[in-house]
């Protein structure tokens, strides 16, 4: 008996364990139900997802094979010295030079706003055929690389001397800026200021000379060849200055800034030597701006653009 009760006992034992077996089954096929029920929700949203994501790599990948950065997304955080970090970059570049002293071309700068909202920036410059990026931190010291300098500030401190006496006292300028060149002879903008004190002491030729330069160490620059050519015709070689700005013409954005003054300065020679293509030169002009040559052509025998306007002396 005790041993049936036991066997009874058993016996009760598997079956409820039996019970449970059958009731965490179907807990398990109900689950399962479940989830087979949002399966067709669960393949839409992963569809979506997918599409999404390649929709994202498409876009990275179309901006990364046309040269195109991502967009900067500003934060909400601002940094409150962005103004301040600007100004400090362009003020950097102005003190630049290349390893062989000429100054270097800037081709673009990029900015990205950090974390903290502060804003860094990347000027792409050129010496040459090298290319140069320097990093300018919102919180350091920028970072220069190797080919680049900083101009010795003793003669930054004489070119920004010579700069404030020019008009004054073309004489004082021009003695600082030979102090200059014998330190820092492969510089554009000291040549070009040389040149400026030239001809405010009324010597063209030796003016010519200096802007020869400039355009030898930035042949690219088209304002340094606007004024080369204007300088030409100063020291009297008019056919020279006619030859450079039809070539400047040629070669310049018609949206440029100083090409109505190009055009002006060409159409006036043109007129001055007789050229059959001087009405139609004083004509573009006048469609570019210069009001003073549309007048039917003896306008262009009227003084150029008062000084202020002037690309020499800017």
């Amino acid at each position: 008996m005790a041993s049936r009760g036991r066997l009874s006992l058993g016996g009760q034992q598997m079956l409820c364990n039996g019970q449970q077996t059958i009731e965490q089954t179907r807990g398990g096929l109900r689950a399962k139900a479940r989830l087979l029920s949002t399966l067709p929700a669960m393949k839409a949203k992963l569809l979506a997802a997918v599409v999404m994501a390649a929709g994202v790599a498409c876009a990275s990948s179309a901006r990364a094979r046309d040269g195109v950065a991502p967009p900067t997304v500003e934060p909400a955080g601002r940094c409150k010295n962005n103004v301040k970090q600007a100004v400090r970059g362009h003020a950097l570049l102005a003190k630049l030079l290349c390893a062989d002293g000429s100054r270097p071309q800037r081709q673009s700068v990029s900015s990205r706003f950090r974390a903290d909202g502060c804003l860094e920036d990347t000027f792409h410059l050129r010496c040459g055929e090298q290319r140069l990026d320097v990093v300018v931190p919102p919180d350091g010291p920028p970072m220069i690389p190797d080919g680049l300098h900083l101009m010795k500030s003793e003669g930054l401190a004489d070119f920004q001397q010579a700069q404030a006496v020019l008009e004054k006292d073309p004489g004082q300028a021009l003695k600082l800026m030979d102090g200059v060149l014998k330190r820092e002879p492969n510089v554009d903008r000291f040549w070009r200021l040389r040149g400026l004190s030239q001809l405010l002491l009324k010597k063209p030729t030796e003016a010519l000379w200096d802007f020869d330069k400039v355009v030898q160490l930035s042949p690219g620059n088209s304002l340094f060849r606007l004024e080369h050519a204007e300088v030409s015709e100063k020291a009297g070689l008019t056919k020279q200055a006619i030859s450079e700005l039809r070539a400047l013409d040629a070669s310049v954005d018609p949206e440029w800034a100083r090409r109505r003054e190009l055009l002006a300065m060409l159409a006036k020679l043109l007129t001055k030597t007789g050229d059959p293509e001087a009405p139609a030169a004083r004509a573009r002009a006048c469609d570019a701006g210069a009001k003073h040559l549309c007048s039917g052509g003896s306008d262009a025998d009227r003084p150029g653009p008062p000084a202020k306007e002037s690309p020499i002396g800017q």
